[in-house]
């Protein structure tokens, strides 16, 4: 009976070795994957704060071009309030021309101004010409010149 109570022993030794194999085996494993984890928790929280300090650099380059953005459109919409100035007084004055050539005689000297450039009115300043207006016909006839 000592005999069969030792070997049962023994078995039950022999199990709880192999047993602590197994488990020396997978704890073994779950460290290294816990040094892998750790490492990839440390590379998503690099990639984190890249895209943190990326994400903030491209909000100031937006803002900084939204504001550039507003400043031009301000512009373009100063010239184009600008250009439909400029085309109403040329619309008027179009329409004064007509009505001075046939209606009224002491205005035609501005109606034969606006037909033959080259003579220039007595007044070096007209008050129905912006400056902006004065430099477009200045570029215009420049222009008219070159070509």
């Amino acid at each position: 009976m000592e005999y069969i109570l030792n070997l049962a022993i023994i078995t039950l030794l022999i199990i709880a070795i192999i047993y602590a194999m197994i488990l020396n085996y997978r704890l073994n494993s779950f460290k290294e994957g816990k040094k892998e984890i750790s490492k990839t928790i440390y590379a998503f929280n690099q990639v984190v704060q890249n895209a943190e300090t990326t994400l903030s650099q491209l909000q100031k380059s937006t803002q900084n071009i939204a504001e550039q953005l507003k400043i031009e459109i301000q512009k373009a919409s100063l010239l184009r309030d600008d250009l439909v100035l400029i085309l109403d007084k040329n619309a008027q004055k179009n329409s004064e021309k007509n009505f001075t050539s046939h209606h009224v005689p002491y205005l035609q000297n501005k109606a034969s101004f606006a037909q033959n450039p080259s003579k220039k009115p007595s007044s070096n300043v007209d008050i129905y010409q912006s400056d902006a207006e004065k430099e477009l016909y200045q570029a215009l006839q420049r222009l008219k010149g070159a070509s």
